[in-house]
């Protein structure tokens, strides 16, 4: 039966000086070794639907040489993986690894007796940095020493015992992973080049090591997924983190945030599920939703424009304004003409301009040429980003504003004059035939000139920092 607070306040008066000060010191000394040894602290949640314990468990099992742990925002998978890269730095018989083990009812006897080496491996030395070490560091046991820690470059920590962690990225490309013979490896989030995945596999074959994959499947059946986990082998284990299943994160807020996202990215984020892109791209639009009236914009609106070039195909131009009442972008005009000088497409912008406060003119950052003409017709403008992950992104960011919020309203809605653009929304479709069957990750590339303009704009919009 457990006390009150009442209750152990008075049992605290009745106790003398000395069996106080006893369990003050008692206390004062757990909270140290609480603190000098993270992870022999650390619990993984369970649920009856998935389980973090479980799916960290899979990293142990001796018949079991390769894990993906897809996991939903906020699931605790990058958490539960990062505990695996100290268990295997630390080895099976570190106090700390067998303190966990115990904790959480997990059998680590495959794991090598004494300090491992383990690969870790991230995007880019920024998410590296900021997503990553922050987590690994966490569950470090005191006396760890870190080499670059705070910088996009590779980085180690070195565990007090001698066990190390590399945390490595994606973009230092195949020659940056060879060398090491390593007891584990784990990526945090999917990795984009398949000749760095084969390098990583190669480096546990002196030890027979482990892989595991921990990640949000946020582009599809890539080819990566298509291999490994469609149909997995027989050493192969998939597990799933549900982020409305962790007891540390209220599901109301986290289905609030996640509401603002498209459909086709929003069990991603929430389940870890890998979305089957088909069909059309924009599945939340509707016209009766979407489509609003021609109307007079308000002076105090923050105004933008995106900027798609063309000569025998249209050039598209946008013009996009801010409601910072209810967080609504407004696409109020659209000029939309092919074969055409960039000359007169400057000077037909200049006129549908006069008299507005333009914040920025964003233009395709792959025509520099063009984009500097436009200097010489007096229009300045900066450049969309670019990127292998640019154009998913900024699909992204339009189908989570196209999607209802929780009152049922979008965040993005089109003035009925701008018909090429609608038409254009209404037949953008995932491209089939780069893909198996009808799974693909890019959108045909036809009839798109007016959703690029916009995409480009809208994508700076937010990412500059005006929401």
């Amino acid at each position: 039966m457990s006390l009150t607070d009442a209750e152990v306040l008075e049992g605290c008066r009745r106790m003398s000086n000395d069996k106080r000060q006893e369990m003050a010191a008692r206390i004062a000394a757990k909270q140290r070794h609480r603190k000098a040894h993270p992870l022999a602290y650390a619990t993984l949640w369970h649920s009856a639907k998935t389980s973090q314990r479980d799916a960290v468990a899979c990293v142990f099992d001796p018949s079991v040489t390769e894990v993906w742990m897809l996991g939903g925002n906020r699931s605790g998978k990058s958490e539960g993986a990062a505990m695996t890269d100290i268990v295997w730095a630390l080895g099976r018989d570190h106090p700390d690894s067998q303190a966990w083990a115990a904790r959480n009812g997990i059998d680590i006897s495959c794991v090598q007796p004494g300090p491992g080496l383990v690969y870790n491996g991230a995007p880019t030395g920024n998410d590296s940095r900021r997503y990553v070490r922050p987590k690994i560091r966490k569950y470090c046991p005191e006396g760890t020493t870190y080499r670059s820690w705070g910088s996009d470059n590779e980085a180690e920590a070195t565990l007090p015992n001698g066990g190390r962690i590399v945390c490595k990225t994606v973009k230092q490309g195949r020659e940056g992973w060879q060398g090491d013979a390593c007891h584990y490896v784990r990526f945090d989030e999917e990795p984009s080049d398949g000749a760095v995945v084969r390098e990583a596999m190669a480096r546990l074959i002196d030890f027979d090591g482990k892989i595991c994959f921990s990640m949000t499947p946020l582009n599809g059946w890539t080819d990566l997924l298509e291999s490994h986990v469609r149909t997995p082998d027989p050493d192969v284990r998939v597990r799933w983190l549900h982020g409305e299943d962790n007891p540390h994160i209220p599901n109301e807020a986290l289905n609030r945030i996640l509401s603002k996202f498209g459909a086709h990215e929003r069990d991603a984020r929430l389940r870890g599920e890998i979305v089957a892109l088909e069909g059309r791209v924009f599945t939340d639009w509707r016209r009766d939703m979407h489509v609003i009236p021609s109307q007079p914009i308000p002076d105090d609106w923050l105004r933008f424009v995106g900027w798609d070039f063309g000569t025998r195909n249209p050039t598209a131009v946008v013009w996009m304004a801010h409601d910072p009442k209810d967080d609504v972008v407004h696409v109020y005009r659209l000029h939309y003409e092919a074969d055409r000088t960039l000359a007169w497409h400057a000077e037909r912008f200049t006129k549908l301009s006069e008299g507005e406060a333009i914040e920025f003119v964003c233009a395709d950052s792959a025509d520099r040429g063009a984009r500097l003409s436009l200097v010489q017709e007096g229009i300045t403008t900066v450049a969309s980003r670019k990127g292998p992950n640019s154009i998913r992104d900024g699909i992204n960011t339009i189908a989570a504003r196209l999607a209802p919020d929780a009152e049922g309203r979008p965040h993005l809605v089109i003035h009925e004059c701008c018909t090429e653009l609608i038409k254009e929304i209404e037949s953008y479709r995932w491209d089939t035939t780069k893909k198996k069957g009808d799974m693909a990750d890019a959108p045909l590339k036809k009839q798109d000139h007016a959703i690029d303009a916009m995409r480009y704009a809208l994508t700076m919009f937010q990412r500059g920092g005006y929401v």
